[in-house]
């Protein structure tokens, strides 16, 4: 099912994208952003094409778990990506204060 595909293909740049998240390698975390905007749109596509089977069971088993394996990862993305912001904050604070004196 092509679809179980591409939620596999979101999965795996997800967990990319943390990985970049964790290195600080922004311009990465951007592409993937990207990348996952297009799959996510692909979804979509699938989805509301009229021949989709979405009463399939082992589709919503499926869906579901790579669903709350994404919400946890974009969590965690979520959660680093503020701290970065906020540590860059206070040194840019820091430095303004510096610059002061």
């Amino acid at each position: 099912m092509e679809i179980l595909f591409l939620y596999d293909r979101l999965l795996q740049i997800s967990t990319r994208q943390l990985e970049a998240v964790k290195e600080c390698d922004f311009e990465r975390v951007e592409k993937l952003t990207r990348d996952r905007e297009n799959v996510t749109g692909k979804i979509c596509r699938i989805m509301e094409n009229e021949t989709f089977d979405s009463e399939s069971e082992i589709f919503k088993k499926k869906a579901y778990d790579y669903t709350e394996k994404i919400i946890n990862l974009d969590e965690e993305i979520k959660s680093r990506l503020l701290d970065e912001l906020y540590k860059r904050t206070l040194r840019l604070s820091k430095l303004e204060l510096l610059e002061d004196f």
